[in-house]
C-alpha cells in the first residue's frame, strides 16, 4: 500500500455527504474520521429523517469542523436521500461518507488531488480494506470500481435513482457510460465495515470476501489491526460493535 504525501495548498471545498438511520454508536466513528481529515476545505452534511436529541447534540459538538445536521422528509429511498443530500450540499466536489465506514485522515487530500490533477469527473478507489469484526476477518478486497468511494466534481453529478438498495451501481453504471472516470489504488484510504446492520445480507459478504485478494485471519488479523488502529478509530468501534452485538443476543428476564 502506497504512502500518500501531504498536499497543504488551498483547494475546492469538499461536501461529504452521509446518508443515515441516524445510528449514533456507528455514525460517531465515520465523524471522527471525518473530524480527523487533513483537507480543512470541507463540510459534512448528515441526512436522517430519524433525528434525535441525542444525534442533534452531537453535531452540536462538533459545530466548529463545518458539520450540518439536515432532516430529510419521511419515507424517501436510499437513492432519493441521496440526491437530498447532494442539493444541499455547498461544496465543488462531493463525496460519499457512509455511516458505519472508517475513512484514514488522507482520504480527501489524496482525491481531491487527482481531480485537480487529472480532467476525470470522478475518482474511486479500486480497492479498499474490508473488515468483519464478529468473524475477525480483514480483506484486501478483489481488484473493482468501488462505487461507495466516489468523490466527484458537483457538475457531474446526476441523479440517483430512487431505489432502497443498489442505486450507487446504477449512478456510477451511467455516470462511466457518459464520462471519464480516475480509479486510484490507494486502499488503505477506506477500510468497509461488515456490522450486521448493512444494506446486504450475509450472504453477499461471504462473495466479497471469497473474491478478496487476500485475507487476514488469526495473527495475521491481529498485525492488521495493530496497523490500522495507527491511522483509523478502529479498536474503539470493535469495542462499541461488540457491545451492541452482546446486547442483541443476551437473553432477556
Amino acid at each position: 500500500m502506497q504512502s500518500l504525501p501531504h498536499d497543504p495548498s488551498p483547494r475546492p471545498r469538499v461536501s461529504c455527504l452521509m446518508v443515515t438511520r441516524g445510528q449514533v454508536d456507528m455514525l460517531s466513528f465515520a465523524l471522527a474520521c471525518y473530524v480527523a481529515q487533513d483537507y480543512p476545505h470541507r463540510e459534512l452534511l448528515i441526512v436522517t429523517d430519524g433525528v434525535t436529541a441525542e444525534l442533534t447534540g452531537l453535531v452540536a459538538r462538533h459545530a466548529e469542523h463545518n458539520v450540518r445536521l439536515v432532516e430529510a422528509p419521511q419515507g424517501l429511498t436510499l437513492g432519493d436521500l441521496r440526491n437530498f443530500a447532494a442539493a444541499r450540499a455547498s461544496g465543488d466536489i462531493l463525496c460519499q461518507w457512509d455511516d458505519d465506514d472508517l475513512y484514514d485522515p488522507a482520504r480527501l487530500s489524496a482525491s481531491v488531488r487527482v481531480l485537480l490533477q487529472s480532467k476525470f469527473a470522478a475518482v474511486f478507489l479500486d480497492q479498499w480494506i474490508m473488515w468483519w469484526p464478529a468473524r475477525r476477518r480483514f480483506a484486501l478486497s478483489r481488484s473493482r470500481l468501488w462505487e461507495g468511494t466516489m468523490c466527484i466534481w458537483r457538475g457531474q453529478h446526476g441523479l440517483y435513482p430512487a431505489l432502497r438498495r443498489g442505486e450507487d451501481s446504477v449512478f456510477v453504471r451511467q455516470l462511466t457510460e457518459r464520462t471519464q472516470v480516475a480509479q486510484m489504488k490507494a486502499p488503505q484510504l477506506y477500510c468497509y465495515v461488515i456490522t450486521g446492520r448493512n444494506s446486504w445480507d450475509m450472504e453477499h459478504f461471504d462473495q466479497l470476501f471469497a473474491e478478496a485478494e487476500r485475507s487476514f485471519e488469526g495473527p495475521a488479523y491481529d498485525a492488521m489491526m495493530q496497523r490500522l488502529s495507527a491511522r483509523l478509530p478502529i479498536r474503539q468501534y470493535d469495542g462499541v460493535l461488540h457491545q451492541l452485538s452482546a446486547a442483541v443476543t443476551r437473553p432477556s428476564g
